[in-house]
């Protein structure tokens, strides 16, 4: 089994982390846990904060009320990054988690972690944070193998509903204008980076 870290990037996808990281619990096969992790990946005021899904701690207690509450997650704290040089410590923060997930005790079936990002490309501030990493993680001698996951706009009223709310015109047609701008951005980076390998597109739409 290959060992993958899923990163949902930006504020709007915080809230959706701990739910697939307990699908994850819930219907991945018996060791599927130690080769999957899901974090969160956004800017705050005090910096770039990642946080992973795990499982909760169960209550002091012997007795649990469903079988549900055996797969309860929780986000906890993994990174802050909020130095001034913040290339350099994304760049350390990868090298580190290769380092730390792909193992001697537990090295999976390829020495390649496998990052999937996920990203509002609607988002611009989040879509430059997938820059930063992937250009961060070509210039690390760690293998890393790139695939990003784009959220197109029509998927906002489903991601972020409250958000979307009594949208404008001219605010959905800004969202259409910078998923076009980051469509293109991202495609380019693409044919540029060596461990960016894949783009996946996703929308509410046939068309």
């Amino acid at each position: 089994m290959r060992h993958t870290v899923t990163i949902l990037i930006g504020q709007d996808l915080k809230p959706l982390t701990a739910p697939l990281g307990k699908y994850i619990l819930k219907y991945g096969e018996a060791d599927a846990s130690s080769y999957y992790n899901a974090m969160t990946w956004s800017c705050e005021e005090d910096g770039t904060i990642i946080k992973k899904a795990v499982k909760a701690n169960s209550p002091d207690s012997d007795f649990v009320s469903t079988m549900q509450d055996q797969y309860n997650t929780t986000l906890e704290d993994f990174k802050t990054i909020s130095g001034t040089n913040k290339e350099l410590e994304i760049r350390h923060f990868f090298q580190n988690l290769h380092q730390s997930t792909v193992t001697i005790n537990n090295p999976g079936d390829s020495n390649s972690l496998l990052i999937s990002l996920i990203v509002p490309l609607y988002d611009i501030e989040a879509c430059k944070e997938v820059i930063k990493i992937v250009e961060a993680t070509s210039s690390i001698q760690a293998r890393y193998t790139i695939m990003l996951v784009g959220l197109c706009e029509s998927l906002g009223s489903i991601i972020s509903a409250e958000d979307y709310n009594g949208i404008t015109v001219e605010e959905e047609e800004k969202k259409k204008s910078a998923q076009r701008e980051m469509l293109q951005r991202l495609t380019e980076l693409k044919l540029e980076q060596n461990t960016f390998e894949q783009i996946v597109l996703m929308q509410n739409t046939n068309s």
